[in-house]
């Protein structure tokens, strides 16, 4: 039998290092941290190796499969940042406006080449087109549902633009016929 050092209440069939009733302990433990961080206070420097300790176990722990996660994850969040500066040099370069109505508001960018199946011109700012969410999907001439109406649009409307887009497509198919 001891007696709580906090209140003074015996303690019957304490363990062998309680010094608290089951009432004080858990003030009985913050003070002893609070004095203990003043006799040891944590300097920056050492708050910073601490950091540093508690970042190197974590990435020890890091199995082959997380750490593949968190590059993935890394390259996501970079490719959409390159996404929204393309996307918003392309709407400012045509003035904010859809370029087929003129319609101003909300604006889609429309990658003229497939940005699966051509990775490389995916951030390209001629490779991108401004269309209201009207042309870019459902109406005369959209894209996405009347490819060769808008084919034909940019043939009367930007023939500048084609002619350079065909220029690069004959510059991958040599290179493709090259390698075999």
């Amino acid at each position: 039998m001891i007696n709580c050092i906090m209140c003074g209440k015996t303690i019957k069939d304490p363990t062998p290092r309680q010094k608290a009733c089951s009432e004080c302990s858990t003030d009985y433990h913050r003070e002893c941290a609070r004095q203990y961080r003043i006799v040891h206070p944590i300097t920056p420097e050492k708050n910073k190796e601490y950091q540093k300790k508690s970042k190197m176990k974590q990435e020890i722990k890091l199995t082959k499969a997380q750490i593949e996660k968190q590059r993935k994850r890394q390259e996501k969040k970079e490719q959409n940042a390159k996404d929204k500066a393309w996307r918003a040099f392309c709407v400012n370069r045509d003035n904010n406006e859809c370029v087929i109505c003129k319609r101003k508001g909300r604006l889609n960018v429309h990658h003229l080449l497939p940005k699966e199946k051509y990775p490389q011109y995916r951030h390209q700012v001629w490779n991108g087109i401004s269309l209201c969410v009207y042309h870019h999907r459902w109406g005369k001439n959209a894209p996405h549902h009347d490819s060769i109406g808008f084919v034909a649009w940019l043939l009367n409307n930007r023939k500048g633009l084609v002619e350079f887009i065909i220029k690069i497509l004959d510059g991958e198919t040599n290179r493709w016929i090259a390698k075999k």
